[in-house]
């Protein structure tokens, strides 16, 4: 990993020394024109199509396409997303997927990063936070609710197709972190685990598979619930779901005190003051031997790696959509702290993401 992050430093400060100055800002102004054009294609359902196709023109393309497009159009999209690696394009103008792009298509699993492409990227969904972006500035607060007039989980309540949509990207998000989890942490010692906003239960069931010993509860929204029971991946028996609020603490005497309880990609989403709620709150489910665990970005205290602009980038996502952040370990001490709790352990697991493990004071 280190490899890595030294060849993605060294690559910077190569191309900032070989490319003028006016051409790098240019570059930087047009940032959001790969992403657009990504999304109008995939929205259009090119992806699929050439995954069924192999390769086709973009004649062939439009033809196979559920609705209209222009062609000329189509093909130069298809022209630049080709130029960034996401298609192949050959002599004959035919586009083929590469590896890259083949994300954008299920699996044999039925992973896919469409959710993503589509979720961040709709001028009605989390553009509405990074078009008010200026409002948040002069304002504070988050500039999804600048724009939409409430808050994310409150649009999200009343646009449940969205809300759907951006379900299935956060659990698309997890897989990485599903695997490392059941690995990085020692659960022979663990009966009972508590995941606060576990969603649909991604992450409970891959621990059951790989630890059937664990009795788990995802404490969630009941409307989240009600949307996870009708999937059949959710029925276990060693998976229970309890309806719940992360700031309401009478919800949290339905659950029983656990040996674990998980906060996963929680904590960035909320100022210090709603952490703090959450984690006294988390606090009334454990014992003495109880271990809390944090599964979030960490942003390097100094010398950051390669990996710094993607967590600096979901910090000011999370300010344009939530009003959170992301945080130093330092931050996580302090937090941790003011709730009574204490960091034992961090590990960086996967390459966005690190794992952390308190227990009470």
């Amino acid at each position: 990993m280190w490899g890595l992050s030294h060849a993605f430093i060294v690559g910077q400060a190569v191309a900032q020394w070989l490319v003028p100055v006016d051409i790098q800002m240019l570059v930087l102004t047009m940032a959001f024109v790969p992403p657009r054009v990504l999304y109008v294609v995939t929205q259009a359902g090119v992806p699929n199509i050439l995954a069924d196709l192999g390769a086709a023109t973009a004649e062939e393309i439009a033809a196979a396409l559920p609705e209209p497009v222009h062609v000329p159009h189509l093909y130069r999209m298809m022209r630049f997303l080709a130029s960034l690696g996401v298609y192949k394009m050959d002599k004959k103008g035919r586009f083929s997927p590469t590896r890259l792009g083949r994300t954008l298509v299920p699996d044999r699993t039925g992973w896919s990063l469409r959710s993503c492409v589509l979720t961040m990227n709709d001028p009605q969904d989390h553009q509405l936070g990074w078009g008010a972006l200026d409002a948040a500035l002069r304002k504070g607060g988050a500039g999804f609710e600048h724009s939409a007039g409430k808050d994310l989980w409150q649009w999200y309540t009343q646009h449940p197709e969205k809300g759907a949509r951006f379900d299935e990207m956060m659990e698309v998000m997890s897989v990485r972190e599903k695997y490392a989890l059941a690995e990085a942490v020692n659960w022979k010692r663990i009966r009972t685990v508590v995941d606060i906003g576990g969603g649909n239960g991604t992450i409970v069931r891959h621990l059951v598979d790989r630890h059937p010993h664990l009795e788990t509860v995802i404490f969630e929204r009941q409307s989240v619930i009600d949307a996870a029971l009708k999937n059949s991946k959710s029925g276990n028996k060693s998976v229970r779901f309890v309806p719940g609020d992360l700031f309401d603490s009478k919800s949290f005497e339905r659950v029983a005190t656990a040996d674990a309880v998980i906060l996963k990609r929680i904590l960035h989403d909320w100022g210090d003051e709603e952490c703090v709620e959450i984690l006294r709150n988390a606090c009334t489910i454990m014992h003495n031997k109880s271990r809390l665990i944090i599964v979030d970005f960490v942003i390097e205290d100094s010398c950051p790696d390669g990996l710094l602009i993607p967590k600096l980038v979901s910090d000011l996502s999370m300010l344009a959509m939530v009003n959170g952040r992301e945080r130093t370990r330092t931050s996580f001490e302090e937090l941790l702290k003011r709730s009574g709790l204490r960091l034992t352990k961090l590990c960086n697991v996967v390459p966005m993401a690190s794992i952390i493990e308190a227990q009470l004071l």
